[in-house]
């Protein structure tokens, strides 16, 4: 059986000092003295020391490799996982858009902070991204697009800061099919925008989704 503190009236904890300054490791449960209790390991205060910063680097260490291990599985299997995101998202997408908007209207605080963090920390990133997207904005209009078209796009980014201001979430003006889509190119025309939420903008990426 395991000796009771009784200064406390509980086992031994890892930590407790005994009047000789003697700090209480461990139980061994594989010895058992001659009075039926089993054996316990104390260690001087600089032993008890070295021992803990031992056990922090091998917990330091194996979690270094774990993480290194989990890695080199991520990339290996890179494709599959996200070819599984991407088909739970599909499958979810009306509950997971659910959640996130719920999430946002409740936390809108963190979201400003995120949001800010985030731009100061691919500041440069972001810049090149917009001046990118504003460039292909400019070769994506028609020659052909008239006074009356602009007028109808602009009250699309109209609508998205109306809805913004009603919704108190984030809205954005999306092209459907996008200006640099991987299969295919859309035109920076009225009949290609839409005010949607800007977590659906941005989970939407450069893809176009088909519906039937």
């Amino acid at each position: 059986m395991k000796r009771i503190n009784p200064t406390t009236g509980n086992f031994f904890i890892r930590g407790d000092v005994r009047q000789d300054g003697f700090i209480f490791q461990n139980y061994n449960l594989k010895r058992i003295k001659k009075n039926g209790t089993f054996w316990e390991r104390w260690l001087s205060p600089k032993s008890f020391e070295t021992n803990i910063q031992s056990t922090l680097k091998s917990r330091q260490k194996r979690s270094k490799i774990i993480a290194e291990k989990s890695l080199l599985w991520y990339h290996k299997n890179k494709d599959r996982i996200l070819e599984k995101k991407k088909q739970y998202y599909i499958e979810n997408k009306e509950s997971i858009n659910k959640k996130q908007l719920l999430y946002k209207s409740k936390n809108p605080d963190k979201i400003k902070e995120l949001s800010r963090r985030t731009q100061i920390a691919f500041a440069a990133k972001i810049n090149a991204k917009n001046r990118a997207r504003k460039a292909a904005k400019k070769c994506r209009t028609p020659a052909w697009s008239t006074e009356i078209d602009f007028e109808r796009m602009e009250n699309e980014y109209r609508l998205a800061g109306l809805l913004t201001k009603i919704t108190g979430t984030s809205w954005e003006v999306d092209h459907i099919i996008p200006l640099q889509g991987k299969l295919v190119s859309g035109l920076h025309v009225p009949s290609n925008l839409r005010a949607i939420p800007a977590f659906a903008n941005r989970s939407k990426h450069n893809r176009y989704e088909i519906t039937k």
